[in-house]
């Protein structure tokens, strides 16, 4: 019994050992394997085992200094990431339309598209969602797809990754995550829109900044013919994404729209006019829409501040595919989240637009699944498979 357990110690040490090696190779960009060693304390001899089993697997390669390689002694080599061997996928799903993304191991972006997605049961958005994965297998044929992630509307259990529900899908209880990764031979990962969001623009822009980041996700989402203005959040605390104990956390939608309401002719429709009054009020001038526009920003900073004030975020960032620059919309939502701020969270807290732009969800969906691929789990299995094809 002793010795399964030490046997079994012995191998959990060895696979974190590779994990320990790798990050460093993905953070410096550029090491040799005398820095790894004075970095981990690691011997020589297990550094060279694992470089060895890094190496086969095609995660990294080792390039020779020219300049230095006729000086006495070891030849020094440089190891880095096989970037462009590699690579993540991240999709973002909505009602009728698909986006996606294909991300290095350096967190660069080499292609996107868009289509439009259309489904009538569970079973064809699993087998249309395989489809557009293997045809992009198929167009980088000399690259490897390492790890799916997917980022939709709605309740995500990503723990078991599983849909709990999605209301503008039309999904109940559906496993995709699992479903895809059984019948792809991939790890795939799904989550919220809001949080992938949340966590892709911490991960790419403030880690090394802020503890704590609040990013509110403003989208358009189509319910039947109508499009309408959908708003979210995801909160990351210490680089994990907070999801509550019902994974309901960030569900602030109604919270605000119900606020806002109260401030608004009945004529008004917010969920489905708000984009053409912001249109309006950049293209038109129209003093009416302007005025809208600032009072439903207002209204919405106002009400975003309280949960703020509760949770006491370092970065608040507002994002997603939606007309935030125009018509003041953006101004006047940081003006009312600074008028009911606590003055001492006030002093430093940092209000920011995306970096990540409109596709913020594919992206966070691609760092979700870069996240998950690190974990001892599903790195051992590209380890020992010699990578996944």
């Amino acid at each position: 019994m002793r010795t399964e357990y030490t046997k079994l110690n012995q191998e959990k040490g060895a696979l974190l050992n590779r994990l320990i090696v790798f990050n460093i190779i993905k953070t410096e960009k550029e090491t040799t394997r005398i820095e790894i060693a004075e970095k981990t304390g690691l011997r020589t001899s297990t550094i060279s085992y694992i470089i060895h089993d890094l190496k086969k697997s095609n995660l990294i390669k080792e390039t020779l200094i020219k300049e230095r390689s006729k000086t006495k002694g070891n030849k020094p080599f440089i190891i880095t990431l096989n970037y462009e061997n590699n690579y993540l996928l991240g999709i973002d799903l909505k009602k009728d339309v698909l986006s996606m993304i294909g991300m290095n191991l350096s967190n660069q972006i080499f292609s996107h598209q868009s289509q439009k997605f259309t489904f009538r049961s569970e079973n064809e958005v699993e087998d249309k969602l395989i489809e557009i994965i293997k045809k992009v297998k198929t167009k980088y044929p000399d690259k490897k797809l390492l790890c799916v992630g997917l980022g939709l509307p709605g309740l995500i259990d990503s723990d078991s990754n599983e849909i709990i529900i999605s209301n503008e899908l039309g999904i109940k209880h559906l496993s995709l995550g699992n479903k895809i990764q059984s019948r792809l031979k991939i790890p795939c990962f799904i989550e919220n829109n809001a949080n992938a969001s949340a966590y892709g623009e911490y991960m790419l822009h403030n880690r090394d900044h802020n503890r704590y980041l609040f990013f509110v996700y403003f989208h358009l989402k189509r319910i039947g013919e109508i499009e309408k203005t959908g708003i979210g959040s995801g909160l990351v605390i210490n680089g994990q994404v907070y999801h509550g104990e019902s994974y309901a956390a960030g569900e602030i939608g109604d919270i605000v729209f119900s606020a806002a309401r109260e401030t608004f002719e009945k004529d008004v429709d917010l969920h489905v006019d708000l984009v053409q009054l912001i249109q309006k009020a950049e293209k038109e001038d129209s003093q009416k829409a302007k005025k809208i526009v600032s009072q439903f920003g207002s209204r919405i900073g106002e009400t975003i501040s309280d949960t703020i004030n509760i949770i006491n975020p370092g970065m608040v960032v507002l994002g997603g595919d939606y007309p935030l620059e125009s018509g003041g919309f953006f101004d006047s939502i940081k003006k009312g989240i600074e008028k009911k701020l606590l003055p001492f969270i006030k002093d430093k807290l940092s209000i920011q637009k995306s970096k990540l732009g409109k596709e913020c969800v594919a992206i966070g969906a691609a760092t979700i699944a870069e996240k998950n691929l690190l974990s001892p789990q599903f790195f051992e299995k590209i380890i020992n498979s010699g990578g996944l094809k």
